[in-house]
């Protein structure tokens, strides 16, 4: 009887343990993708990416985390990637601003590379934004600190801000002593130009101005104040007894500046070089 109950109670006690391991195994296996679904779902709040289309290309932002208790590290991770199915070139651009504290607006200029080959397009960028956060009246000033700036063959039109492309290595403090190349040539069929203008009103945080003149009703218009030109090389009017007979050359191999300006006399200066052939 005594062998009998012994083993009676050994069944049972084994039949206890393999409950509790089977208990506990169904309660990581339910654990597990619990927690592996809640990390994936965190993570979501943990990357970020900024695509460029025109580039072909996209940045990566990461955190090893979302929430941390005190002496905890955070890891950050960057990357740049290409998401097109071939090789992709990219070139170095470059940008500059120049803020107007007592304005409150803020001149940008850009170049979509600082590097060409001949033959290539340059991307010039020039805008003027508002850095309050709310609407701001700029009154006018005609103030450029170079004369001859535009935005394409029809001047700046109507907006207070243009660009100017030298052959040369030139600052701000000697940009005047340049001569400015002729990027464009022909008979073009211009907006409206006003041939007074008062104010701009811009948006708050915004390059949206209202053009203020002498309209019925004021403003005249809303304009955003920007403008971009793409550019190959310049326009070269021929030397006697063929006045008239432009011709249009490439960027030659060299260093060339180009000066951003706006009419309260903000001036910015990047440059780029053509390589030889």
């Amino acid at each position: 009887m005594s062998f009998e109950g012994g083993s009676i109670r050994t069944a049972k006690t084994l039949y206890v343990c393999s409950a509790i391991v089977i208990i506990v195994a169904m309660a990581v296996s339910l654990a597990y993708p619990m927690g592996l679904l809640s990390q994936q779902t965190a993570s979501l709040y943990n990357t970020a990416s900024d695509s460029n289309p025109a580039s072909g290309i996209r940045l990566d932002l990461s955190v090893s985390s979302i929430s941390l208790k005190p002496g905890e590290k955070i890891a950050i991770t960057t990357g740049e990637n290409d998401f097109r199915l071939f090789p992709n070139e990219v070139r170095a651009s470059d940008t500059a601003s120049d803020s107007n504290s007592g304005l409150g607006i803020r001149l940008d200029l850009s170049l979509s590379s600082i590097s060409l080959k001949p033959g290539e397009k340059i991307a010039v960028t020039i805008s003027e934004n508002n850095l309050r956060p709310f609407p701001n009246e700029v009154r006018a000033a005609s103030d450029w600190k170079f004369q001859g700036l535009s935005l394409g063959p029809c001047g700046t039109v109507n907006r207070p801000i243009g660009f100017a492309i030298f052959k040369g290595n030139y600052t701000n403090e000697n940009i005047s002593a340049g001569h400015s190349l002729q990027l464009y040539l022909g008979t073009y069929f211009c907006p409206m130009i006003l041939s007074r203008i008062n104010s701009y009103v811009f948006e708050p945080l915004s390059n949206l101005a209202d053009v203020g003149s002498g309209c019925a009703p004021n403003p005249c218009f809303p304009l955003q104040i920007e403008g971009q030109t793409q550019v190959a090389g310049a326009w070269r009017e021929p030397i006697l007894p063929f006045p008239g007979l432009a011709t249009f050359h490439q960027f030659s191999p060299g260093v060339y500046t180009v000066a951003g300006g706006d009419e309260w006399g903000d001036l910015i200066v990047l440059h780029f070089t053509v390589s030889s052939p």
